[in-house]
């Protein structure tokens, strides 16, 4: 599985992104999130040690790591994208209303979300199915170069209204970093170790299951087989599963991939994965109070289900239980449109 998002990545334009190694600060973060604006023009403004940045798209872009050939304005880019029809192409599901990742069937996107909303856009209920998320799935099948940098500090201008652990400390150093303010600068770096997210949170989530040391992906009335070479992402035919065709057994199998982050997840998930060789494909700083922290779902399941275009609504990426801002949470906290 790290060996095929390695391809995928280097296919989308994040193969210079996805590997966050940098350590993160938490008084340069506050100082990034706390100034970070976006103006009339589209531009990002905002201050690093004192100093004052305003950046184009494109600029913030190349700072992150995506490529300058990456598309920013995601709209134009994936214009052809029939939202409902794609989401039937990897999954059986025909309810529109808040779809899952335990109803996409390829085992790689299955990932690839998770990864998507651990990484880009980090958030507590990384189960839901976004506007985002499902742009950016479309953009990996279509092969397509792209860079969600918009989205990425949209949700960094919601940070500061929310509840939970900051968690964009190391991109915050990779910015000061690349605008050459690192060096001889003199601050303090967050110390926490750096934990993984691995086989225990795709357990607990009833995505994943080990039987001594053979790997099941689970399904509702069926499972297969980890790994499974027929099943890579740029060679089935059809992202649907036939599980009657797909063998549930392997002459070699492997553990699965996992997901570095440094800090636990709210309901608990993160822990070492003792089985890690790989490399893995996300590495964040944060801090937060983590006994102390609120877990929420504020997202209800509605008793009747909308109609048409606007049953794909999309919520904000997290919830504040309150707010001491006279205006609310940012607008653009979760990137609201409709599928």
């Amino acid at each position: 599985m790290d060996r095929e998002l390695d391809m995928i990545f280097n296919l989308v334009g994040w193969g210079n992104f996805w590997d966050i190694t940098e350590n993160g600060s938490k008084l340069l973060t506050i100082e990034f999130l706390c100034t970070l604006q976006m103006t009339e023009l589209g531009v990002a403004f905002f201050r690093l040690f004192k100093q004052s940045f305003t950046l184009t798209w494109r600029q913030l872009s190349n700072l992150l790591g995506f490529p300058p050939t990456a598309a920013i304005d995601l709209d134009a880019a994936l214009e052809d994208i029939n939202r409902h029809q794609f989401w039937q192409e990897f999954s059986r599901d025909t309810n529109f209303y808040q779809p899952r990742v335990s109803q996409i069937e390829h085992p790689t996107l299955r990932f690839l979300h998770k990864w998507i909303g651990i990484v880009f856009i980090s958030r507590d209920d990384i189960r839901r199915v976004r506007v985002g998320d499902l742009l950016l799935i479309y953009a990996v099948v279509k092969k397509r170069q792209v860079s969600p940098v918009r989205l990425m500090v949209e949700h960094w201008l919601s940070i500061p209204s929310l509840i939970g652990e900051i968690t964009c400390t190391s991109l915050t150093t990779r910015i000061a970093t690349r605008l050459n303010l690192i060096e001889g600068a003199d601050f303090e770096y967050i110390q926490n170790h750096r934990t993984y997210i691995g086989f225990e949170h795709f357990s607990h989530a009833h995505l994943l299951k080990r039987e001594h040391i053979v790997l099941y992906m689970l399904y509702t009335n069926s499972r297969i087989r980890l790994p499974n070479l027929g099943l890579a992402l740029y060679s089935v035919s059809s992202l649907l599963i036939d599980f009657q065709a797909t063998p549930t057994s392997q002459l070699q199998p492997q553990r699965s991939a996992s997901v570095r982050v440094p800090h636990q997840s709210a309901l608990g998930w993160a822990k070492a994965d003792p089985e890690l060789e790989e490399p893995a494909h996300a590495s964040y700083d944060s801090w937060g109070a983590h006994n102390y922290r609120m877990l929420r779902n504020p997202w209800e399941q509605q008793t009747t289900m909308p109609e048409g275009e606007e049953q794909w609504q999309e919520h904000p990426y997290h919830q504040p239980m309150y707010s001491y801002d006279p205006y609310g949470p940012s607008s653009s906290a979760g990137h609201s449109q409709d599928l």
